[in-house]
């Protein structure tokens, strides 16, 4: 079971996206430099717990939060678990009226156009 630090939030995972990164770990190696390691990177389900400087949200919430163990190596922060842990700003508070299948296909796909975006026109 993970245990948050001071800036991360735990998620119960209810809902979990499949993306290229993935696959190209998997049959790669491509990242991996621990073992052993969790892949996947987009997550939607509720905080289970919250690390001591977490205000921004509580347990029960319902969020949506893109996972880093591509870039931490660390088992508790992939996505294809039960539990995830992320950053806290990672995350985001799932809007009424969408479910968790939906919203778990958006991080890596926002996150992509935003750096995209943000390299090719500096924005």
């Amino acid at each position: 079971m993970p245990e948050p630090g001071p800036n991360d939030v735990v998620i119960k995972n209810r809902a979990i996206a499949i993306n290229p990164i993935d696959y190209m770990q998997q049959a790669t190696g491509y990242f991996l430099k621990n073992y052993p390691h969790v892949l996947g990177s987009d997550i939607a389900g509720t905080v289970h717990s919250v690390g001591s400087a977490v205000t921004k949200f509580k347990a029960g919430d319902r969020v949506v939060g893109h996972a880093w163990s591509f870039m931490t190596s660390k088992p508790q922060d992939g996505a294809y678990s039960l539990y995830t842990s992320l950053p806290a700003a990672n995350s985001a508070i799932i809007p009424p009226g969408v479910d968790f299948k939906e919203a778990a296909v958006l991080p890596m796909a926002i996150d992509t156009a935003t750096f995209g975006l943000h390299l090719t026109l500096g924005l």
